[in-house]
C-alpha cells in the first residue's frame, strides 16, 4: 500500500491565494475561446447561465443591443458589454448580462425577471392612463 503524500499547508495557502487572485489558471487552452470565457464567467456568478433568461428577456420585449451600437457613456468611455434594453424608453430598463445574473439569481431567476418586467409595464400603463396604483 502506498502512502498518501504529506500535506503541505504552506503550498496549500499559496494555491488559495493564487485562486483568489484568479492567477491559478491551471491548464489554459492555447487560443482564447469567447464562448468558454463567457461560460466560465457565468459559472462564477452562482452557476447561472444567461441562456436560462433569454425567453423571459425576449418575451418581455427586451432587445440585445451590441456594445459597439451603444456608443459611449457620459464620460466618453465606450461601452464594453452588450445590453438588454426595452424599446419603450419610458420603462427605463437596461441590463447587462451580469446585471441580470446578479439581480435575478437562483432557480426562479427567469420567473422573477418576467414578474419584474410585467409589473413595470403595468405601472407605466396605469401612469399613462392617469391612474394611481397602490404601492
Amino acid at each position: 500500500m502506498s502512502k498518501a503524500p504529506k500535506f503541505d499547508e504552506a503550498e496549500f495557502m499559496r494555491a488559495l491565494e493564487r485562486v483568489a487572485k484568479d492567477t491559478d489558471l491551471g491548464e489554459t487552452p492555447s487560443a482564447f475561446d469567447p464562448k468558454l470565457a463567457k461560460d466560465v464567467r457565468d459559472d462564477k456568478l452562482r452557476g447561472n447561465k444567461i441562456g436560462r433568461y433569454v425567453q423571459a428577456l425576449e418575451g418581455s420585449g427586451l432587445v440585445l443591443v451590441p456594445a459597439r451600437a451603444l456608443g459611449a457613456w457620459n464620460n466618453g468611455q465606450p461601452h464594453e458589454e452588450a445590453m438588454w434594453i426595452h424599446p419603450d424608453y419610458d420603462l427605463k430598463v437596461a441590463f447587462t448580462e451580469d446585471d441580470i445574473l446578479q439581480f435575478f439569481p437562483g432557480d426562479t431567476g427567469p420567473e422573477d425577471l418576467w414578474n419584474f418586467m410585467t409589473e413595470k409595464k403595468r405601472r407605466l400603463s396605469a401612469e399613462r392612463a392617469g391612474l394611481l396604483l397602490p404601492s
